[in-house]
């Protein structure tokens, strides 16, 4: 995370982001649960003036579930983390992987951070 950090400086701005630089979603796309018993969230985040674009999905539910991804024009999503996933290798392994449909598989109790790329 310190690697991807360091990388995205635009993702971590010394001021908050504004309310356009971040869509908040659940398992569907622009429709996130604020419910008390909601075990599901997403975010993409585009701060203003850059070409990045990342999406954060976090699944509390016990069971596996599948998120819809936004569109990005020309780009298509990678995973950068899945704390489902142990060994460092696989997150290496990961970060060349692309996700090639609009659905992400996210295991019970688990995030994953996507990152937009050509």
């Amino acid at each position: 995370m310190i690697f991807f950090r360091l990388q995205h400086p635009e993702l971590f701005p010394a001021r908050f982001l504004a309310h356009n630089e971040v869509t908040w979603h659940g398992v569907y796309l622009r429709q996130p649960d604020w419910g008390n018993q909601s075990h599901t969230i997403a975010f993409t985040l585009h701060p203003e003036n850059t070409n990045t674009h990342v999406h954060v999905v976090a699944n509390a539910y016990d069971k596996p579930l599948q998120f819809e991804l936004p569109v990005v024009a020309g780009k298509y999503w990678r995973r950068v983390v899945d704390t489902a996933r142990h060994s460092n290798n696989e997150v290496l392994n990961m970060r060349t992987a692309p996700i090639e449909r609009r659905i992400c598989t996210v295991a019970d109790r688990s995030v994953v951070v996507l990152e937009a790329v050509l």
